[in-house]
């Protein structure tokens, strides 16, 4: 299934073009990656994917019905956003609020972040691993079938890094898509690459 088609998108600031008439088209299962340098563009073809910003030509359709503000696109940030005082259990209650999810499913995300011998920890005590984990859960709380996410695995040690690849793969097996950034030389099971200059 078609979920997201950008015709010949452009980006134009200052004088130049940041990108020009890209196009791409991402069906359920997908995986693609941005590939290219800092201030390349990858971040602003993020934004205005999201919404916050505009491209200045070209055509974004979405062709899935996707329950979620901003076209059902769920971007992630380089700074997660936890709360130390919290222990793990507190900020995952504190995610399902949040995004209006059940509070009994809360094991079933520990599980799947590998946190469940640390539910009672506070953040604070978590590893750096462990907090980008905890962090990147929320993804688990979306309905979104499209994950925009912006070098997710900037920082992330052998372990987490492990822990993000099954996570975009259980993410896919689900039917669910992703379109991610990377100035890194990741490399991701059966993924399409575009390559910003």
């Amino acid at each position: 299934m078609e979920l997201l088609r950008c015709d010949q998108v452009s980006y134009f600031n200052e004088g130049r073009y940041l990108f020009y008439k890209v196009s791409l088209l991402l069906h359920s299962g997908e995986l693609i990656i941005l590939r290219g340098s800092n201030g390349s563009g990858k971040t602003t073809f993020l934004n205005c994917l999201c919404g916050t910003q505009c491209f200045s030509s070209g055509k974004v359709a979405q062709r899935a019905p996707i329950k979620s503000s901003s076209l059902g696109r769920h971007f992630l940030y380089a700074h997660f956003g936890t709360f130390d005082i919290y222990t793990v259990e507190e900020q995952l209650s504190y995610y399902a609020r949040m995004f209006g999810y059940p509070k009994n499913d809360i094991p079933r995300i520990l599980h799947l972040c590998g946190l469940q011998a640390r539910s009672k920890v506070p953040i604070s005590c978590l590893s750096e691993g462990q907090k980008k984990r905890l962090a990147m859960s929320r993804l688990l709380f979306q309905d979104s079938l499209v994950w925009v996410l912006d070098e997710p695995e900037s920082g992330l040690d052998g372990e987490t890094l492990g822990w993000f690849r099954l996570l975009v793969e259980y993410h896919r097996s689900l039917g669910g898509s992703v379109i991610m950034a990377s100035h890194s030389n990741l490399q991701m099971f059966n993924s399409l690459s575009i390559h910003f200059s």
